[in-house]
């Protein structure tokens, strides 16, 4: 029935003939009960992954990056079930537990690295801020001259005010960021690090060696790009760009927008900078990229695995949606 599922899903009904399918993932694993009653919905277990390529691998037609780029812009025809396949931020496992997998079934990769997790420079606050609420049984925030407390006596508030801080952090600066986080953490000891969730530059160097995987710029903070000015969005775009082609030796001339965020301004930016091309997130699987810093994607997840399949299965395939950030999950309430 898994099988069965991956290959009637990624066929997919009215998906068109030369539209590429391109797949984005994040990491590869489980779900953490560290961070119980929040669950994060950027993983896919082993066994989904390992499904979904095989599938790739025996009955589509895998590309790499540039090569699906360079049949856009010289119009070459798209084979038939053309698929890419992504991956976003940096995480270990892409190396450790992904890799290898894409190495069994020689389908071809991109990662698309926020260089501010490699060198730890930038914390990942989305983590951060769920563990210090899973942590804590009262937590008080203030934005634009407004202060709120919440009690967190159950999943829904937890849920309710990890959500509420969430979106506001996730549209401001790196510098805003840090200073918000440095505030609620502040006396919160044994809280885990997160940052070892991300490749080393060490590990990038290693995942950049091998020939199936082509290393593509993610800014270096992480930012609503759209929601910054135009010169720090600038800056941290090129930022990073310049991070991996200094450590790596590699040219980086792909790039995926974080959040999938992006308005024209920030799409004349990355073509400016002399990417080839630009990922973007959307709902309509079934679309052909028309521009080549729009090119569309849908999100590998486990968030309806069980839903669809239903709980008896031994493994179960995460199902193809569409998203444009990571969302998070209360075990008792939906993600508000």
């Amino acid at each position: 029935m898994l099988i069965r599922f991956v290959k009637n899903f990624l066929s997919g009904s009215g998906h068109r003939s030369g539209t590429p399918l391109c797949l984005m993932f994040h990491r590869i694993g489980e779900l953490d009960d560290q961070l119980a009653p929040l669950h994060p919905l950027d993983a896919v277990t082993e066994e989904t992954f390992r499904s979904v390529i095989r599938e790739v691998a025996e009955n589509w037609c895998p590309l790499s990056i540039s090569d699906l780029t360079e049949r856009l812009r010289s119009g070459r025809t798209i084979p038939k079930r053309a698929v890419v396949i992504t991956f976003d931020d940096g995480f270990a496992d892409n190396l450790t537990v992904a890799l290898p997998i894409l190495e069994d079934f020689c389908v071809p990769a991109t990662v698309y690295v926020t260089t501010g997790f490699i060198d730890r420079s930038i914390d990942p606050f989305q983590y951060d801020l769920a563990s210090l609420v899973c942590a804590s049984t009262e937590i008080e925030f203030g934005w634009a001259g407004q202060r709120r407390r919440w009690h967190l006596n159950s999943a829904v508030a937890r849920t309710e005010c990890y959500t509420e801080i969430y979106r506001h952090l996730k549209s401001s600066t790196a510098t805003v960021r840090t200073a918000a986080m440095s505030g609620l953490m502040n006396g919160v000891r044994n809280l885990p690090d997160h940052r070892v969730r991300y490749l080393t530059w060490e590990q990038l160097q290693e995942l950049a060696a091998s020939p199936l995987i082509t290393i593509g710029g993610h800014t270096h903070s992480h930012l609503v790009l759209d929601a910054v000015n135009r010169d720090e969005m600038a800056a941290d775009i090129e930022r990073g760009r310049q991070l991996l082609q200094s450590r790596l030796r590699v040219a980086v001339r792909h790039f995926s927008y974080p959040y999938g965020h992006h308005d024209r301004t920030v799409r004349r930016t990355v073509s400016n900078l002399g990417f080839q091309c630009a990922m973007e997130t959307d709902r309509n699987r079934n679309r052909q990229p028309s521009d080549l810093f729009q090119i569309p994607r849908v999100s590998v997840t486990n968030e309806t695995a069980f839903t669809i399949l239903g709980p008896t299965e031994e493994a179960c395939v995460g199902a193809l949606r569409p998203t444009s950030s990571i969302k998070w999950e209360s075990t008792d309430a939906t993600d508000r």
